[in-house]
């Protein structure tokens, strides 16, 4: 399965639901209002455009900060990451080492 905030409390703040703001019921692609990432420019909502708005397990990252975020966290076993857009899935379980695409981002 994949890791929750409430599971993997360090993961919260990575969420694309901790950051990125929505429109109705997807994600708009844009920061919140007064998230910390958004001063920096760094919350990666683009990852987040289209996605439910009630998608609690989204992480907006690039691959690498992925894989980092992972390896900090015992539970992780993998991530599912997506080609072409700074999201991605931790995993943990009897999920398969490694990293997989998310079906649909390999165009």
């Amino acid at each position: 399965g994949s890791l929750s905030p409430a599971t993997a409390p360090e993961l919260a703040m990575h969420t694309c639901s901790a950051k990125c703001a929505a429109g109705g019921a997807t994600f708009t692609g844009g920061s919140k209002q007064g998230a910390p990432c958004a001063a920096e420019g760094s919350c990666y909502c683009s990852g987040a455009t289209g996605l439910e708005a009630t998608d609690m397990e989204a992480v907006c990252l690039p691959r690498q900060e992925c894989e980092a975020l992972c390896t900090s966290i015992s539970a992780c076993t993998s991530i599912e990451v997506a080609r072409a857009r700074p999201l991605c899935y931790l995993k943990f379980g009897d999920a398969a080492l490694g990293t997989v695409c998310t079906p649909g981002d390999n165009a």
